[in-house]
């Protein structure tokens, strides 16, 4: 999951490897999109994953962004995004242009409630199967139940802390490539930076 970075046909002209100003401009280009796409994954991960328009909760999204430079060539690109090997990469990609999550494995998808989360929204613990006094209780016959606790003395209650469910519907954030567009402006001055300072 990950934004590609390019430069137009019209700046593309000037990269003439053939020429000295062409290599000087290539490697001012090069140079600039390196710091480019570090400073966009960061920005990404700052301005779209702090809880607008993703709510943080296990922070794996927001430290598996990269931002990535292809390294030679006469046609410098670069990317910002999630690496195909990263935990956070099997759900980057659904939480851009949304859709289903259903179990794979298991039989229910799992959902903390807020007595399941730390104050900051993080999940407490790794995975419901840590707390070891719930008990199992169905809500809606095969489509929904919960993981409970019952407290209490004689006034006994039962809090929820976990809800199971068959699926669920994530709808699009473009958290990526909103975020991109935001860093934008600032990629482009760094890149351009590079460049008057090659020429100076």
């Amino acid at each position: 999951m990950r934004v590609r970075l390019g430069l137009g046909p019209k700046f593309r002209k000037e990269l003439d490897a053939s020429t000295q100003r062409g290599r000087k401009l290539i490697q001012a280009v090069n140079t600039g999109l390196e710091k480019a796409v570090q400073i966009g994954a960061g920005e990404v991960a700052l301005t779209q994953l702090g809880g607008d328009p993703l709510t943080t909760r296990s922070g794996q999204l927001a430290n598996s962004i990269r931002g990535i430079k292809r390294s030679g060539g006469d046609t410098p690109t670069g990317a910002i995004g999630v690496p195909p090997n990263s935990p956070a990469a099997g759900y980057a990609g659904i939480q851009e242009f949304g859709g289903v999550i259903r179990p794979v494995q298991k039989q229910w998808l799992t959902i903390p409630t807020e007595l399941a989360l730390t104050k900051s929204g993080r999940a407490s613990r790794i995975s419901a199967k840590d707390f070891t006094d719930l008990r199992f209780q169905m809500i809606h016959t095969g489509t929904m139940a919960a993981l409970v606790r019952d407290v209490g003395g004689r006034r006994r209650r039962t809090e929820i802390f976990f809800w199971l469910v068959k699926k669920v519907t994530i709808q699009p954030t473009q958290w990526l490539s909103a975020g991109v567009r935001k860093a934008a402006a600032m990629m482009a001055r760094v890149i351009d930076d590079e460049i008057r300072r090659a020429f100076d």
